[in-house]
């Protein structure tokens, strides 16, 4: 089957709101949205308003443990 997901880039090493804008955006216009990530310049990995924030530098490992 196909993988459905929005992603966002940003180089910031803080999360803020602003960041969720495009994402909620999107979220809002697609019934068919799988996962929303959002990589950034931080060091940590978290979830946050249904969100997949990811460092930058766990990348591959984030995306490999989600079977992609």
């Amino acid at each position: 089957g196909a993988f459905s997901a929005q992603i966002e880039v940003k180089s910031s090493m803080t999360v803020t709101g602003d960041f969720f804008k495009g994402l909620n955006y999107y979220r809002a216009l697609s019934d068919s949205v799988g996962s929303s990530w959002l990589i950034y310049g931080g060091d940590n990995t978290f979830e946050r308003e249904c969100v997949t924030i990811v460092s930058w530098k766990h990348i591959a490992h984030e995306l490999r443990k989600a079977g992609l």
